[in-house]
């Protein structure tokens, strides 16, 4: 497992800026795809804590969606897309390894209140297939109206976690 503070130190997302007529502002966003599931549940939880005590106004983690499906896809997706067989076995290692949406949505609210948060991806579209990957988006809660208003139609597709 790779501890969280190695992937977050000296992030630009730490340092914050001055807008405008020298009023504070959050700048930044915590971006990461295929991250998580490298993380124990409780790395996962410190991994938000970062997040919280950050100058970050948002952030996007992707990574694998648990499912039925998932083992069959990555072995697809691994078996077409890599050489190697070591690169192979870890695709589908890394779909055992992902962690539920519920322990991430606990860990996103619990240890990053500042942030309102939510996830994107659990479906392809209207059907009952789940997405190989979803996305946990956070926005600083000063910032959810805009946010929400400038995906207009587009918010839909994200589930609110309480």
């Amino acid at each position: 497992m790779v501890p969280p503070r190695a992937c977050v130190a000296g992030t630009a997302s730490e340092r914050g800026s001055r807008v405008g007529a020298g009023s504070p502002r959050r700048i930044g966003s915590w971006i990461s795809t295929g991250l998580l599931h490298h993380f124990s549940v409780d790395d996962v939880g410190r991994f938000f804590d970062a997040h919280e005590a950050s100058a970050a106004a948002a952030f996007v983690q992707v990574d694998f969606q648990r499912s039925w499906l998932a083992p069959f896809g990555a072995w697809m997706f691994h078996r077409t897309r890599m050489r190697l067989e070591i690169s192979r076995h870890d695709g589908i290692r890394s779909v055992q390894r992902s962690h539920p949406l519920e322990i991430l949505a606990a860990a996103a609210t619990e240890h990053a209140p500042r942030l309102e948060s939510w996830i994107s991806g659990r479906r392809v579209r209207n059907t009952p297939l789940p997405c190989a990957l979803n996305s946990l988006v956070g926005i600083d809660r000063s910032l959810t109206q805009a946010y929400l208003d400038e995906l207009g139609p587009k918010a839909a597709r994200l589930e609110h976690l309480a």
